[in-house]
């Protein structure tokens, strides 16, 4: 009966290397920053759509740490690019949006530029002179 269960339930994997044993639900974003957004619109008129426990990437432990401490090589990248990219683009909005309401908070726009520099930074290594866009 426990392999039934086993078998029934899905295993979740880390998007990188592949592993099942112990994954994280990993920010995309750094927490520090998703703390600032989420109180920025916390009982605010504008409902947010950045919904905790939806913006996650699936990755081990190992994975995890290079994802975070911006280590991963371009094959590594490559497995997960387009959710990070995506991820980017939709926050990009929110901060816009935050900006043209007037609920412009300069720490979390410091925080997003300096986490933005060094995923630049990471993405120029990997493939050379780009940029992502930056909420101005």
């Amino acid at each position: 009966m426990a392999s039934e269960n086993a078998k029934a339930v899905a295993r979740e994997v880390c998007s990188i290397c592949g592993y099942d044993r112990a994954v994280d639900h990993c920010h995309i974003f750094p927490v520090m920053i998703i703390k600032q957004l989420v109180c920025l619109f916390f009982n605010k008129k504008e409902k947010l759509n950045y919904v905790k426990g939806e913006h996650l990437l699936i990755l081990c432990k190992n994975c995890h740490w290079a994802y975070d401490h911006f280590n991963l090589n371009k094959k590594e990248f490559d497995k997960i690019k387009n959710e990070v990219i995506v991820e980017i683009s939709l926050f990009e909005k929110v901060m816009r949006k935050q900006v043209k309401n007037g609920m412009f908070d300069k720490k979390l726009l410091k925080d997003f530029n300096k986490w933005s520099d060094k995923f630049d930074k990471l993405v120029n290594k990997l493939y050379g002179n780009t940029t992502t866009k930056k909420a101005n």
